[in-house]
Formats: C-alpha cells, sequence, structure tokens
C-alpha cells in the first residue's frame, strides 16, 4: 500500500503548539516529524511501526539538529502518541485494516461487472416491453445488424461495416477507444441515416486528418445527410416557403404567375 489516512484538521492541531514549546522547536517542524513517523509506520511490516526512522536525515531536511527531532520523539513518547518500542499508538484505531485492504473489493467489483445477468432480470433503464417484443429504437437496430453480420461461417471473411471503417479512421487519429468510437458511429446512424455516416467516413478517408477529427466528422455526416440521391439539396432559408407566397402575390395574386416569375417591377 502506498497510501496512509490523515484527518482534517491535523496541518493546525494546537498540540504541536504544546510539542513545540516543550521540544523547543515550532510547530511546523513537529507536525512534519509526525507526518515523517507516520510515514515511515505505514511503509513498515507489520504497518504501525515507526521505529527506525532515521533522524538525521530529517534533521537535514528539515534544516535542524538531529537533537530537535528527537526531543520532540520524546515529547510525543510522553504525551501517550508513541508507545516505547516506537509504534503509533493509534494507528490501528486511524488506519483501519478494512480500508486499507481494497484490493478484494476491487475483485468483487469486477467479477460483478463481467457475469452476465441472467436473462429474467429486468434492468431499472431496460427498454419498456409491449407484450413479449422489446420496444427497440433505430439505434439498437442497427447495433443488432452489425451484430448479425459478424454470424459468418467458419473461415470466412466478414465483410467491414460502417462501424469497421468508422472505428479505424477515428482510432487512428484520435485517442478515442474502439468502443466510444463505435458508439458514436451509432449515434450518428440514429440521428441521420446510414449513407450519409457512409459518406462522411469515405469524404474523411480520403483527405489527410483534420485538426478536429471528430468534430470534422459530424459537419461531414450533417453535410451528406442533405443531399438526397447523391445531390446536393441548397440550404434554403427557413422562411423561404413564405418569401415564394409573398412573390406569388406580388406578381399577380395567389392564383397568379408561379414563383419564379419575379417582382412586377423586373
Amino acid at each position: 500500500m502506498d497510501w496512509f489516512r490523515t484527518y482534517h484538521g491535523t496541518a493546525t492541531d494546537p498540540k504541536w503548539l504544546a510539542i513545540a514549546r516543550a521540544a523547543k522547536s515550532t510547530p511546523a517542524v513537529a507536525h512534519s516529524v509526525w507526518m515523517a513517523m507516520l510515514d515511515r509506520a505505514s511503509q513498515a511490516r507489520p504497518r504501525g511501526s515507526a521505529e527506525g526512522l532515521d533522524c538525521d536525515a530529517l534533521a537535514a531536511f528539515y534544516g535542524v539538529e538531529p537533537e530537535e527531532i528527537e526531543a520532540i520523539r520524546r515529547v510525543m513518547r510522553d504525551r501517550g502518541m508513541l508507545t516505547e518500542d516506537g509504534w503509533i499508538a493509534t494507528w490501528g484505531k486511524r488506519q483501519p485494516k478494512r480500508e486499507d485492504d481494497s484490493a478484494e473489493r476491487v475483485r468483487e467489483h469486477r467479477k460483478r461487472i463481467e457475469t452476465p445477468e441472467p436473462d429474467h432480470v429486468t434492468q431499472r433503464n431496460a427498454p419498456k416491453r409491449s407484450g413479449t417484443h422489446p420496444v427497440k429504437g433505430r439505434g439498437e437496430d442497427i447495433i443488432d445488424s452489425e451484430a448479425k453480420a459478424s454470424d459468418a461461417p467458419a473461415g470466412a471473411v466478414r465483410p467491414m461495416t460502417i462501424f469497421d471503417t468508422g472505428e479505424a479512421w477515428l482510432t487512428s487519429c484520435t485517442d478515442m477507444r474502439p468502443a466510444s468510437a463505435r458508439s458514436l458511429i451509432a449515434k450518428l446512424c440514429t440521428k441521420t441515416s446510414d449513407a450519409a455516416v457512409t459518406a462522411a467516413i469515405e469524404e474523411m478517408r480520403a483527405r489527410p486528418p483534420p485538426a478536429e477529427p471528430k468534430s470534422a466528422l459530424i459537419e461531414a455526416v450533417t453535410r451528406h445527410h442533405g443531399k438526397p440521391n447523391g445531390q446536393h439539396r441548397p440550404n434554403r432559408h427557413p422562411d423561404a416557403d413564405f418569401g415564394d407566397r409573398l412573390r406569388t402575390f406580388a406578381a399577380g395574386g395567389v392564383g397568379g404567375s408561379p414563383p419564379d416569375a419575379g417582382w412586377p417591377d423586373e
């Protein structure tokens, strides 16, 4: 273990004033010596013993005499902070083993997340079901179709999917993880179309990586999403339809000339 516990207010505890006065030192040095002893006790085997602390090295580090360090230790022993044989008196109370031994808790957590849940378990955020058929969003259908595409006979070469090409490009020019890259592709397919995402990925692969690959891909997907049948659709102003009606009225009334007939004075 590479750490030990300390508590709020330790750095300004009034006891350092009393210890410093008795040892003819300063509160800062007294507190520093205590932290050095805790550090030593944490590294000891078994943990809790501050015996073997290098007072000469500490004195050189703090810019004081070794006798000052020894005096501070003696006062701490007299106050019951240290035992006669150099152990931290409250080590077992303030450094409980249940907090130190986190390895077992980590193993249990990993075991829980790696073990699949039974089919009958209903997750809190699982999609609502109608009858016996789950209600799926389009993104789930995309992921399901990708999974089905991988069910190829043994030895067969699985065709590249939109997820494969998107993942390969994103991970090659960003620090995204494969799972994050595939998640982004799924979201883009859900919000736009597979064709738009495919066209955008091919466009990105055909040119040098941009400064912001993720933003550039999203922008390209948005641009390709507005191209029906591969043709660019001009961006229309939100008021374009109203403008057409107004031009029609000015050209000859509601039932008059078509919108492109122009204004009367043109």
